[in-house]
């Protein structure tokens, strides 16, 4: 565009300068008419040089606006070059940070997960073993706790809850637990006992001394006593089944029976004094008692009887009946169990 505008400027004023020299010489010739060919030939001489002259000044001025404009093109064309190149280059080079960007978010998050995975939460110790502040512990799924380490004749206390009249059993001749003011040593390789009774809400205090001369963690086991209504004792037809209950025994004992075919089974209890027995189908939550619904035979012995299907699981609690003073002696019962 700067090239055509200059020659347009330059053409215009060529054609200016052959008018004016147009009107130069008519005007010479008009006015010379008298001269001699001398002075004409002058004339047309001057005037060829001054043609001349014009057009080399117009042809030199020609020349340098269009180098100038040549070179102005190519500086323009040299710095369109650069930015165009500059631009390739910020490109490619976004370009390789963007594409390099995830690789290392991802080898970033990869090498990370890993340790996330692996970091296993730490245990919150809860107390610190004296009997004044002693460990606070529950049982597990397994029924089963696992002390700290104990230095070799160290005593650490433990307050655990939810283990009111369980079994306790620590399979172990190095150690020995105090619990409710009663010490428990071992006995055939193995400390045993029964928790005393409480609400569930309520942590019981173990005092346990490692005996052996190294230090040593020991697994307590506990479990739901045999008898109990989630521990019952089964039985099966045609065979007697014994226990003995203490004084004031408001619990009992309980059985449990699968029935092996449809029909009628009759529950009979002997007890030492008077007893009762309270069979239930889980079934079909059917339920009879030995002091509503049962007889009493000729030999003292109390006869329940219960329809079943085969599969049905019952449940059979026995126990003492009260006194008019509401306590319950200890008794002896037998169970048995046949059909109809």
């Amino acid at each position: 565009m700067i090239i055509k505008e200059k020659s347009n400027k330059l053409l215009k004023t060529i054609l200016a300068l052959t008018l004016v020299s147009i009107l130069a010489l008519t005007a010479l010739v008009g006015c010379g008419s008298e001269e001699t060919v001398e002075d004409q030939s002058s004339v047309d001489e001057n005037s060829s040089a001054a043609t001349e002259s014009s057009v080399n000044e117009v042809s030199e001025a020609v020349s340098s606006e269009s180098s100038e404009a040549v070179g102005d093109e190519s500086v323009n064309t040299e710095a369109s070059e650069e930015s165009v190149e500059s631009s390739e280059a910020t490109y490619e080079s976004s370009t390789t940070e963007d594409a390099s960007a995830p690789d290392e978010e991802s080898s970033e998050e990869e090498a990370s997960t890993p340790d996330e995975e692996s970091s296993e939460p730490e245990t919150e110790i809860v107390g610190s073993g004296t009997k004044d502040d002693p460990f606070l512990l529950i049982p597990g799924e397994s029924m089963m706790i696992t002390t700290y380490e104990i230095g070799a004749d160290e005593t650490q206390y433990y307050g655990i809850y939810r283990i009111a009249g369980l079994d306790v059993t620590v399979d172990s001749e190095d150690l020995y637990i105090v619990c409710d003011g009663e010490k428990h040593t071992p006995k055939n390789g193995s400390v045993k006992f029964r928790v005393y009774a409480a609400m569930a809400s309520e942590a019981i205090l173990f005092e346990i001394t490692n005996t052996s001369t190294e230090t040593k963690t020991f697994d307590i086991k506990f479990e739901n006593p045999v008898g109990t209504y989630a521990n019952p004792v089964e039985i099966t037809v045609g065979k007697d089944f014994k226990v003995s209950l203490l004084e004031n025994d408001e619990v009992g004992y309980y059985y449990k029976h699968i029935a092996e075919k449809d029909g009628v089974i009759v529950f009979k209890l002997v007890a030492s004094t008077e007893g009762y027995l309270v069979v239930t189908n889980n079934r079909s939550y059917a339920q009879r008692t030995s002091d509503e619904d049962g007889t009493v035979g000729d030999d003292g012995a109390k006869y329940v009887e219960i329809e079943v299907q085969k599969g049905d699981e019952l449940v059979i609690n026995v126990g003492a009946t009260p006194n008019k003073r509401g306590k319950r002696p200890a008794i002896d019962i037998t169970v048995s169990c046949d059909y109809k």
